[in-house]
Formats: C-alpha cells, sequence, structure tokens
C-alpha cells in the first residue's frame, strides 16, 4: 500500500511537470519553426519535426513502478534537447543563412562562414564613418588643448616681459596693464617677490598643459593618417568582439542577434517590410569613436613631452638624477618654447608694441590681425632701420611720422567692425585692405561718437545689418573673385554715402527722366556734377559724372555712359537692398531699350558680376550676374532664352540669362524659386513649353487671350508626369490670371464616406451630380478651351483598380463590396463630353465640329 501511495505521488509531480513541458515547447515551436513573434523567419510549410527518431518508446509497463518513470523522463529530457537542437539547426542553415546571403550577395557553404562575413560586414560598413567622426572630435580636442597651452604660455611670457619691467624701475606703467596672469591684473604686479610666487603658481598648470598637448597633437596626426593596415587591425579587433559578445548569447538569443543584424542592414537599405525591426537590446556594431581613439593613443609616434610625469624613468637613475637631469631638462625646454612665444599674432606684432608701446586694445587687434599686409610690414621695416639703440631718441618722431596715421585709421576700422558684429576674418580683411572702403563706411555709419559731436546716421543694429548686407558677396568665391567682389562693395558704399549725405537736401519737383514715360520723379537735387531723383515708385536715381563700377564688364559701363549722355546712371528700386547701373535712353526709346536688353541677354551675363536695370514701359527689368549658377544657366544659355524672375511686390523683373527672338514671336523663360518656365509668346497666343513635370499628352500648353483654360486629366498621377492641380498652380505662379483658368480639385466630404462607394464615386454617384457634371457644366457654358493633359482613352486612365490602391478605409469598403476596379472622373468627364458632342483631338483639346 504504501509503494502505491509513493508511486502515485511521484506520478502526480511528473505529469504536471511533463504537461508544462509541453506547454512552455508549444509556446516556443510552432510548426516546428522559431517563434511566431519572429514573422521575418517564419515558414508555415516548414514540416513538423516533432517526432523525434533514433530515441526509443516512452514505456508504461507499470510493473517496475519507480525505474520506469524515471526511464521515461530521461526519454523525454532526450527528445526535447534533440528536437531543438534539430529545430536550431534547420533556422541557421535553411533560414538565417539564405537570408545573409540575400543581404551580402553572395553564398556560403555553411552557417558559420555566413555569420563571420556578416560580422565582418557591419562593422567595416560602420568603420569609416565612424573614422571620420573620431577625426571631427579629436581635432577640436586638439585645437582646445592647443588654446589652453597657447594662453597660458602667453601669460607666462607676459610675466617675463613684467619681470623686466619691473628690473628697470617700472612698477607703476606696465604696457600690459589690461592683460591678466594668472587671473591677475597685470598692474597689480609690483615686486619681483610677488611675480617669482605667480610664476610658479602658474608653471603648475603650463607644464601640465604642454604635455597634454603634445600627445593629443601626435594622436591627432595618427588619426589622420590611418592606413589601410591599420583599418585592418581595428576592424579584426572589432570583429573578435562581436564574436565574443555573441558566444556569451543563448541559443534563442543568438538567432534573435543575427535577425536584427540582417534587419539593421535591410532598414538602411529601405528594404520592406522589415523596415524598423532591430532589436534595440543587443548591441549590433562593436566599434566606437572611444576605440578608435584609443587605437590612436596606443599606436602613435613620438613618446612623452618632458612635462610628462611618465617621462621621470628616463631620468630616474636616482634622487640626484631625477631632481638635476629631468628638473634641469624642463627649465631648458621651457625656455626655449617661450623664446619662441609671441604674445601677439607674431613676434614683429610684439615688437612694434613694445617699441611705441601700444596700449589701445582696438591698435592691438588690427596689428595682430594684419600681420601679414604691406602696410604692417612697411611699419616693421621703418622702425627697424630709423629706430636703433643710437637713434632711441627719435622713436616719437619715427612714430608720428610713419606709423601714427595708418594704425589710427586701422584701430578705428576694428572698432566699428567690431561693434558691427563682423567676425568673419575674410569680411574683415575687405575694410582692412580698402582704405577707401573703410573711409566712406565710416562716413556713412559711424556710431554715437562724443568726440565728434554729431548726429549718430545708423543704430548698432542697422550697421551691423548694413554691414551684413555689403559683405555678403564676398562669401560668393565660387562665382566671384575675391577682388570682383570688393569692386562691387566698394561702389555700394560709396552710392550709399552719397545718398546719406543728400537725404536733408531732396527739394520737392516734378517731371520725366529723360523725357520719357514711366520715370515720373518727385524730388531732385543737383550739386553739379551729379544729379538725383527720387521717383514716383519710390526708386533713387543718380546720374553722376564719376564712374562706379558695378560689374567689372567695363565695356559695359561705357555702353552705358555713352547711351545716357555720357553719365553714368545708377539705381537702387524702393525695397531692394542694392544698387544697379541703370540704362535710361530716351522719351520713345522701348525699341532700343528691348534690343539693349537682348543684346545684353546674348552676352555672357556671367562675366560681370553687378547688375543692370532697364526701364521697358511700365516695367523694370534687372539683368543680375550673380543669379548665373554654373551649369544650369548653361543649359539656359545653350538654349538661346530669356530668364526672367519674377521679383515679388513690384513691376521689377530679373533677366537671368539670355533671349531669342524671330520675327513673330519671343521666347522667355520665367523662374520662380528654384523652377524654369518656358513659353513662346506670338501675338496674343502664349505657347507654354516646360514645367515642373512633363505634359503626358498633347504637348505644349496653348493659351489665347480672352479665352478660359479649362484643365482637365488627373490631378495626382502616378506615373511622374504633372498633375491637373499642379499644373494649375505653376501657370497662376507665372502670370496667367487665375480667373482665366478653371479646374476641379474637390475632395470627397466627410458626409459622403457613410455612402456605398458606387454611390459616391460613379457616374451616378452623388459626388458627380454635386461636382464633376456642373464643372463641365461650367466649361462649356463659359466657351473655353478644353484641354486634356491625359489621355483618357487609355486603359490606364479608364479605371483605376482597387488591388493597386494604398490600404485606406476606402479600400477596404471597396473590397467588402466586391468591387476591384473603378471608373476615373477623368473618363467620366470625358464620356459626357462625348454625349454632348465633343471629339478629342491630339493635341489634347477637345472640340465640337
Amino acid at each position: 500500500m504504501k509503494k502505491i501511495f509513493y508511486l502515485l505521488l511521484v506520478l502526480g509531480l511528473i505529469i504536471p511537470l511533463q504537461a508544462q513541458r509541453q506547454s512552455r515547447s508549444a509556446g516556443h515551436l510552432k510548426n516546428g519553426e522559431y517563434k511566431a513573434r519572429r514573422t521575418a523567419v517564419r515558414n508555415p510549410n516548414f514540416p513538423d519535426t516533432r517526432n523525434v527518431e533514433g530515441l526509443d518508446n516512452i514505456s508504461f509497463n507499470y510493473s517496475s513502478s519507480l525505474q520506469t518513470i524515471a526511464n521515461n523522463e530521461h526519454l523525454i529530457q532526450m527528445a526535447a534537447k534533440r528536437k531543438l537542437r534539430r529545430w536550431l539547426e534547420h533556422q541557421k542553415n535553411n533560414r538565417i543563412k539564405p537570408e545573409i546571403e540575400g543581404v551580402l550577395g553572395k553564398r556560403f557553404s555553411n552557417f558559420n562562414d555566413a555569420k563571420n562575413t556578416l560580422f565582418n560586414f557591419t562593422e567595416k560598413k560602420n568603420l569609416n564613418t565612424l573614422i571620420s567622426k573620431t577625426r571631427n572630435r579629436y581635432s577640436g580636442e586638439n585645437k582646445r588643448n592647443h588654446t589652453t597651452q597657447n594662453n597660458l604660455l602667453k601669460e607666462l611670457k607676459i610675466l617675463q616681459h613684467r619681470e623686466n619691467e619691473l628690473k628697470g624701475g617700472n612698477r607703476n606703467n606696465p604696457l600690459y596693464a589690461d592683460r591678466r596672469v594668472n587671473n591677475i591684473p597685470v598692474q597689480r604686479i609690483v615686486s619681483i617677490p610677488q611675480l617669482s610666487r605667480i610664476r610658479q603658481e602658474l608653471i603648475k598648470k603650463v607644464e601640465p598643459a604642454i604635455a597634454k598637448y603634445h600627445v593629443s597633437n601626435l594622436v591627432n596626426k595618427k588619426l589622420n593618417s590611418l592606413n589601410s593596415e591599420d583599418h585592418t587591425r581595428i576592424l579584426n579587433s572589432a570583429v573578435g568582439q562581436k564574436h565574443q559578445y555573441y558566444n556569451h548569447l543563448n541559443d534563442w538569443s543568438k538567432l534573435d542577434y543575427i535577425q536584427s543584424l540582417i534587419f539593421k542592414i535591410k532598414d538602411s537599405r529601405r528594404i520592406g517590410p522589415y523596415l524598423s525591426r532591430t532589436n534595440s537590446k543587443f548591441q549590433h556594431e562593436m566599434l566606437s569613436v572611444a576605440q578608435i581613439q584609443q587605437y590612436a593613443e596606443q599606436h602613435r609616434e613620438g613618446g612623452f613631452s618632458v612635462f610628462d610625469s611618465r617621462s621621470y624613468s628616463l631620468y630616474m637613475y636616482n634622487i640626484r638624477d631625477l631632481n638635476n637631469k629631468w628638473i634641469s631638462k624642463k627649465n631648458r625646454e621651457l625656455a626655449n618654447i617661450l623664446s619662441k612665444t609671441a604674445i601677439g599674432a607674431t613676434s614683429e606684432v610684439d615688437y612694434l608694441i613694445n617699441t611705441y608701446r601700444i596700449k589701445q586694445p582696438d591698435r592691438i587687434q588690427w596689428l595682430n590681425e594684419n600681420y601679414r599686409s604691406n602696410v604692417f610690414r612697411d611699419m616693421v621695416a621703418k622702425t627697424k632701420s630709423l629706430i636703433t639703440p643710437q637713434t632711441i631718441a627719435n622713436t616719437n618722431t619715427v612714430f608720428n611720422n610713419h606709423i601714427k596715421t595708418a594704425l589710427y585709421a586701422g584701430g578705428k576700422t576694428t572698432n566699428w567692425l567690431n561693434r558691427g558684429n563682423v567676425t568673419n576674418e575674410l569680411h574683415r580683411q575687405f575694410f582692412y585692405t580698402n582704405a577707401h572702403a573703410s573711409r566712406e563706411l565710416d562716413k556713412l555709419m559711424f556710431f554715437n561718437d562724443p568726440v565728434r559731436q554729431t548726429t549718430i546716421i545708423m543704430s548698432e543694429k542697422n550697421a551691423t545689418d548694413y554691414l551684413k548686407k555689403i559683405l555678403a558677396p564676398l562669401d560668393r568665391r565660387n562665382s566671384w573673385s575675391v577682388a570682383e567682389a570688393q569692386q562691387w562693395a566698394l561702389g555700394q558704399i560709396e552710392l550709399d554715402n552719397i545718398l546719406t549725405r543728400i537725404t536733408v537736401k531732396w527739394q520737392p519737383a516734378t517731371g520725366r527722366i529723360n523725357g520719357k514715360v514711366g520715370q515720373e520723379y518727385t524730388h531732385r537735387y543737383s550739386d553739379g556734377n551729379t544729379t538725383y531723383y527720387k521717383m514716383t515708385d519710390g526708386a533713387v536715381v543718380i546720374n553722376s559724372d564719376n564712374t562706379l563700377v558695378l560689374n567689372k564688364n567695363n565695356q559695359l559701363v561705357r555702353k552705358l555712359r555713352s547711351e545716357a549722355g555720357g553719365k553714368s546712371w545708377y539705381i537702387k528700386p524702393n525695397g531692394a537692398q542694392h544698387w544697379s547701373n541703370y540704362l535710361i535712353l530716351g522719351p520713345s526709346s522701348t525699341k532700343e531699350e528691348l534690343e539693349v536688353l537682348f543684346e545684353l541677354g546674348t552676352t555672357a551675363l556671367a562675366k560681370f558680376i553687378g547688375s543692370v536695370i532697364i526701364p521697358v514701359e511700365d516695367v523694370k527689368v534687372l539683368i543680375d550676374g550673380k543669379d548665373f549658377d554654373g551649369q544650369t544657366a548653361s543649359r539656359w544659355l545653350a538654349a538661346g532664352l530669356l530668364v526672367v524672375e519674377v521679383v515679388p511686390g513690384g513691376k521689377l523683373v530679373k533677366v537671368i540669362v539670355k533671349a531669342t527672338r524671330t520675327k513673330k514671336s519671343w521666347k522667355i523663360a520665367t523662374k520662380i524659386g528654384d523652377k524654369v518656365y518656358i513659353r513662346l509668346v506670338n501675338g496674343g497666343k502664349t505657347i507654354f513649353k516646360t514645367f515642373s513635370k512633363p505634359i503626358e499628352f498633347g504637348g505644349d500648353i496653348i493659351k489665347n487671350a480672352n479665352k478660359k483654360l479649362n484643365i482637365l486629366g488627373r490631378a495626382y498621377p502616378k506615373n511622374g508626369s504633372i498633375g491637373t492641380k499642379d499644373l494649375y498652380d505653376e501657370l497662376i505662379s507665372i502670370g496667367v490670371p487665375k480667373s482665366e483658368l478653371t479646374g476641379l480639385f474637390q475632395q470627397i466630404p466627410s458626409e459622403f464616406k457613410t455612402l456605398p462607394v458606387l454611390g459616391k464615386n460613379g457616374q451616378q454617384s452623388k459626388y458627380w451630380f454635386t461636382y464633376n457634371k456642373p464643372h463641365i457644366d461650367n466649361i462649356i457654358a463659359n466657351g473655353g478651351e478644353i484641354r486634356f493633359i491625359q489621355d483618357p482613352r487609355l486603359p490606364i486612365n479608364k479605371h483605376n483598380l482597387v488591388s493597386e490602391m494604398p490600404n485606406t478605409p476606402f479600400k477596404q469598403q471597396c473590397i467588402d463590396e466586391g468591387i476591384t476596379k473603378l471608373k476615373t472622373f477623368m473618363r467620366q468627364e470625358y464620356e459626357y463630353l462625348l454625349d454632348m458632342g465633343y471629339v478629342l483631338q491630339e493635341n489634347g483639346l477637345m472640340i465640337k465640329p
């Protein structure tokens, strides 16, 4: 009885355990495949592997009681293990390996080869990106280390200079009084003992900074000289880490990890349906910026600086050697570095500052920023030749005769560049190297200056904005040379300065410049050589004996002068930022002006960087060479077109390229933003030849004067051609009045959504009778031209296939109602017009014979 009790007890424990294992197995295995959630490797056709061969059957002979139960449990465990191994091997070789072969584009003899290649591929793909990122990041760190070292060395150099002053008896008047050393103002350092204490504290900062920059500079050089051998070493290390990572995962996670790597590759290639399936719990790439930096640190050359504590061992034969050799070596090295350190930009800057005891910050900054200029070099040469130990008493005379004027002017320029927030080096150098521009701009925009005791002409904010506007062309190095941009800026500054000076002298007057219609003015002023006009549209025109070259094409400048009474004309339209040359002729010169316009249009406009405005009737046409953008402009030039850009807010258009004209028509291209539209104007007919996308059917769009153009077709075609909505918008943007166009772009209203499909999308639908039919009836009534831009007779335009629709509730509704295709609204409109007696022509027009 007791044996039976124990037998039942054991069975009670074993049976639930078996049931639990079977339940877990069913959760993990489905049809012998990976878990159902892992859809990427699931295959419902894979055969069932639950029957495991090669093992004895479980015995149900109860005569041997506990021994039989133990044997059965052992068989169950063996079967489960063998089944899992078989399943895992199948996943690796029959599911995962083909996926790896697919993404890598090569075949492998076994899973391990495929896995190893995948690991190598994923790390190598990341290598170049990380190397570039590491270089950029470490370069910034290296620059910061260099700056820290140099700033500390400059402080030590200033301290050295202050020591010489104190030893010479100069206790109260230091040259670098406004500078700080170890955060202590130099003017407060008044004794040698105090200076020695400060030096010791500063050296404690200088030596580690030199040691740190020494290492970082060598690491930076290594990073920038990594070769293929270095790449291989880094890659092998990362791949080795990836294998270690993989080997520490369990069997389930290994499959998850390989799968996630495959998904990551597919994600990067935008291959569906696997997008965003990577598993964030895994480390997909072993390689990192820190590892690449560590490699460069370990494989750099150059050892350590003498200031580095790690160089102790080179001198540490005994304590005396440490104290004598290492410290002596450091002192010699620091003295050598200081001898090459300049407080300013160069030692020559220090030389001029020390010789003439220059203390004003603006003048010192000018010297530091202009040490390469001829003016600076001339200052140094004059000083060295005229001031010697024997002629030291003549220092003030040399300064007043040869240094003062240029230095004071440079300091003044530096002052308003700083106050105008001009930080770009190229912009600053423009004014440093153009004394005339600096003088003119100083007159134009000086700030509140109590010494001058005069009215402020510009606020600092307005001056800052003005400087940005004037200096912006200097950045266009791809199409303008620096000299050309400077020449243009000089002309702009001088014209603005002239205009500012005559602001308070405007005298009311009315008339027309050269008696020409469209050139009416309301104010006029003349100083004898120059005449100024304020136009009715707010533009300002200057007529001057002086030629201000706003472009480098001197021939063009001479032409403008000869066409306008031998004088130069300039205009600044209302709201414009820049001045342009102005070509203005006599009262009946529209024909001549058009001829000049087209003559200029046929020149290589890229040869001049400025601009010319030509009045043609009531429109001002701006030709601006800086609008050229290389290859694109060349294509329009080759096509012989006049490219006109409409300037919003006024009757000012910009001619960008060139034009062709026959006796009967004009061929023009209009630029709106980055799009160019070509049209042929012939009497009352305008032919539009180019749009943002091609027209599928009927060719060019023809717009006849005084006739509406009714556009029909597909609003959003899928074949890359232009749709009715885009065509409608683009015609309006290039000047066709909205009142002369029609188009239907009404979406199906929300209240229609509850209707059956054919109740809202067929020829007997509510939408048809509410929108389409009234629209076509209005088209017939307005007597305009009916133009299809897709051919409604083609099968692709007859029906919309439900199978090709996006996955939306409407598609699902079609499927639920058993609808496989729907007639397009374009086809319905076409058939309705056929019923009304219209015939479709091959040019896209539908006419009534």
